[in-house]
């Protein structure tokens, strides 16, 4: 028979011989009388992957005519690596004080293989891992366990990093109160120097919305940001 390739069973980095005998010619008189197999069927061989086995079938026949073949078995493992803390959950921390960001500490991710595991690999470009600052908002890290027969697997993290720190006034505050004159020939007048002084720890989150209202507290006007110039 051909050489063959034999696949790890789960959880080991072992193959079980095959039966093999079944495979074998018959003599050119008489059908063979005895076909032996060393090792038998069910024996175990291999302890990596690319590991190579001879299995040696002796060949009898009526008249004690004999012959031996050695068929090669070759060990293949196709059974990607594990992560045992991966995926996780999601690690949630809140902002510093003043700040826009969180020092993040965590467990990073380990794998484990039937047969031997190459490493772990980083795949994002975040540059970021445990212990350092993480800006607010979700970031995701990306692992990749390789063992040594190029099986592989991948896992993410996320970091949750929330902001919730409510914005405050800076030293200006909202502006004061102010008596104005209306325009010469207008019933209104225009008004600058209202805008606002909040100040947030994520300025990019900040916004201020305002509303201009009559004397009977209905809306004329509305939008984001600076009221002055209305």
């Amino acid at each position: 028979p051909d050489d063959q390739f034999v696949y790890v069973g789960e959880e080991l980095c072992s193959g079980i011989v095959p039966d093999i005998m079944g495979a074998v010619t018959i003599d050119n008189c008489a059908a063979l009388d005895t076909v032996l197999q060393q090792p038998l069927a069910g024996t175990l061989f291999g302890s990596a992957h690319g590991d190579t086995f001879d299995v040696i079938l002796t060949h009898i026949d009526v008249q004690g005519n004999l012959d031996t073949c050695a068929v090669t078995l070759t060990l293949q493992d196709t059974i990607a690596p594990v992560f045992v803390n991966c995926p996780a959950p999601d690690v949630k921390v809140n902002t510093l004080p003043g700040m826009c960001a969180a020092f993040v500490n965590f467990s990073l991710p380990t794998a484990q293989d039937n047969c031997a595991l190459a490493g772990v690999e980083r795949l994002d470009s975040t540059g970021l891992t445990s212990g350092d600052m993480f800006p607010v908002g979700t970031t995701i890290l990306e692992y990749e366990a390789t063992d040594v027969a190029g099986n592989s697997t991948r896992c993410q993290r996320k970091i949750i990093v929330n902001d919730k720190a409510a914005p405050a006034a800076n030293g200006s505050g909202c502006p004061d109160d102010l008596a104005v004159l209306v325009d010469p020939s207008d019933c209104g007048a225009v008004v600058d120097g209202i805008g606002h002084g909040f100040t947030d720890n994520c300025s990019d989150n900040l916004a201020v919305a305002y509303r201009v209202l009559d004397a009977n507290g209905n809306t004329v006007d509305d939008g984001l940001g600076n009221a002055s110039g209305l």
